[in-house]
């Protein structure tokens, strides 16, 4: 499949309901992010859970990078990206599953409820800005204040 540049259908103008917990990402380490690249299909990504999210050194910033297990996706940075003084590698971040994770059913995956430390609610992730968990990230069902918000953000996929 070809990638697809990817666009969070997050906020829609609206508010996000309050976060949950941020990821151990900061926005200062994905300031050279130009957009974010996916290798599956929007909504199968923005449909699970979680994905894992993390920051790996390459030599090509603007490519799909090579040995990331599970890959959803990746940032391409920009034109103007700095590599790392010491390595000379570029700081790239990955969007990926396990086959252990869970994929929105319950019986599925290690973690039935919660979910890895470098794990993000798919539907928070933009460039440039860190994802961050969720209740639907953790497995746990979403309060009942936010059913009705347009944000895939809250939308439960969680099945009792």
């Amino acid at each position: 499949m070809a990638s697809v540049p990817y666009e969070s259908p997050l906020l829609d103008g609206k508010r996000l309901p309050e976060r949950v917990a941020y990821g151990p990402l900061q926005p200062d380490a994905l300031k050279d992010e130009e957009r974010l690249v996916l290798l599956v299909e929007p909504e199968i990504f923005n449909g699970l859970d979680y994905v894992r999210e993390k920051i790996i050194l390459t030599s090509r910033p603007r490519s799909k990078p090579a040995r990331v297990d599970g890959l959803l996706g990746y940032a391409a940075l920009r034109r103007a990206a700095v590599p790392d003084p010491e390595s000379g590698l570029y700081r790239q971040r990955v969007f990926f599953q396990l086959p252990h994770d869970r994929n929105n059913r319950r019986d599925n995956g290690t973690h039935r409820e919660g979910s890895p430390l470098e794990a993000v609610d798919p539907a928070t992730v933009r460039a440039r800005v860190p994802g961050f968990k969720t209740h639907r990230s953790q497995g746990k069902p979403v309060p009942a204040s936010w059913l009705g918000h347009s944000s895939s953000a809250v939308t439960s996929t969680v099945r009792p």
